[in-house]
């Protein structure tokens, strides 16, 4: 009797110890979050086309790219900026119907 009411208090401890474990430990062989995510290359947008070089030498997000905008004139879109992943596009290139998370709205 002394054997089985040993072994029930052992598997007793033990489920609490699991219980109480960090799983922050356990887990943390877990690949990271992206913290860049939704970060881009920005451009100046003039109707539906790229227009100018990129504005940023690294990736930023949209409220870093927010910061490059000084004017927001142009009637012909209703955005100012575009973000791509691409760091080499050429002034021309065609930006229609693009994400919402990859431009920057005129303010109307």
């Amino acid at each position: 009797m002394k054997k089985s009411l040993f072994g029930l208090f052992i598997a007793a401890i033990a489920i609490t110890l699991f219980a109480f474990t960090d799983l922050q430990k356990q887990n943390s062989d877990l690949p990271k979050p992206d913290k860049k995510f939704n970060t881009f290359y920005w451009y100046n947008v003039s109707g539906t086309q790229t227009s100018g070089s990129r504005l940023n030498d690294s990736p930023v997000d949209k409220s870093s790219a927010m910061s490059s905008l000084t004017t927001c004139d142009d009637t012909a879109t209703d955005f100012c900026l575009y973000g791509s992943t691409n760091p080499n596009l050429t002034s021309g290139t065609s930006v229609s119907n693009p994400a919402e998370e990859q431009i920057i709205r005129q303010e109307q």
